[in-house]
């Protein structure tokens, strides 16, 4: 009689060798064992280039929101309001996992820089008023 062929173990797991892997990165081609594996939508990438493009460099929405910001401070309140809205809606975005949190801090800068502006316009305003009543 003939005996059944022998499957060779699987290959071991490029972070974890004493697991096999299950299944190539679709974008370096380690192997990859269950556990390590990131199904995050359709990529199948490893853990290793996962982290790397979630970490990639900062979205212009997150660059532009720290901008805005500043020039909100130089300029006028419109352009620090502007850069507050996209810093919240960057920072969801990042928690989300949708944009690199490179842009983390850019979004923090806006976020912080535009509050400083409604803080800014809010004190002219009071001055403003209490000159205003003061005067008559």
């Amino acid at each position: 009689m003939r005996e059944a062929p022998v499957k060779p173990p699987p290959a071991p797991c490029h972070l974890h060798p004493e697991q096999g892997a299950v299944a190539p990165c679709r974008r370096c081609a380690a192997l990859s064992c269950v556990s390590c594996l990131a199904l995050s939508g359709a990529h199948g990438w490893c853990r290793t280039c996962e982290e790397h493009a979630r970490l990639g460099s900062a979205s212009r929405r997150a660059v532009a929101s720290g901008v805005l910001g500043g020039a909100g401070l130089c300029l006028a309140f419109v352009p620090g309001l502007l850069g507050l809205v996209l810093a919240y809606a960057e920072l969801r975005s990042i928690e989300r996992g949708d944009t690199p949190r490179a842009g983390r801090e850019w979004a923090r800068a806006g976020l912080v820089l535009g509050w400083t502006n409604v803080g800014l316009a809010v004190v002219v305003g009071l001055v403003s008023a209490w000159l205003g009543l003061h005067r008559s």
